[in-house]
Parts: C-alpha cells; sequence; structure tokens
C-alpha cells in the first residue's frame, strides 16, 4: 500500500497536524491579542496532553492489533 495514502489515514497524523495548528494560531493570536487571550491560552495548554495520550494510545492500540495478527503486513 502507498505510504502517503497510510498516512492520510493514520488517526495518529491527523491528531498531530490539529495540535500543530492549534500552537501556531496560539502563538499568532497572542501576538495581537488582549487580555481574553490568557484564557483561550490556558485552555489549549490544557488539552495538548490529552492530544499527546491519544496519540499514544492509538499507537499503541495499532502495535497491539499488529503482533495479534490483526492489521494486514504492509
Amino acid at each position: 500500500m502507498n505510504p502517503w495514502t497510510l498516512l492520510l489515514q493514520s488517526r495518529k497524523f491527523w491528531l498531530l497536524i490539529l495540535d500543530t495548528i492549534m500552537s501556531l494560531a496560539l502563538y499568532f493570536i497572542g501576538k495581537y491579542a488582549g487580555a481574553a487571550f490568557e484564557d483561550v491560552k490556558l485552555v489549549v495548554l490544557a488539552l495538548q496532553p490529552i492530544f499527546l495520550m491519544l496519540i499514544y494510545a492509538i499507537a499503541k492500540e495499532d502495535a497491539a492489533a499488529k503482533s495479534a495478527g490483526l492489521l494486514p503486513p504492509k
């Protein structure tokens, strides 16, 4: 199977892209926003560990499925 197709179908990849977009938006909006931005920044920073744990959990799930022979070989 094509590696690009596998990448675009990966839940881990899309979570990483979403987290990166949120971080970049946080940086650039922070340059121009006022005091209310601090609340938004706190929420985004609080969500980042959740994204990391989701990526880890999906990777662990995929590895277990692959070792059990449930995923097709590449």
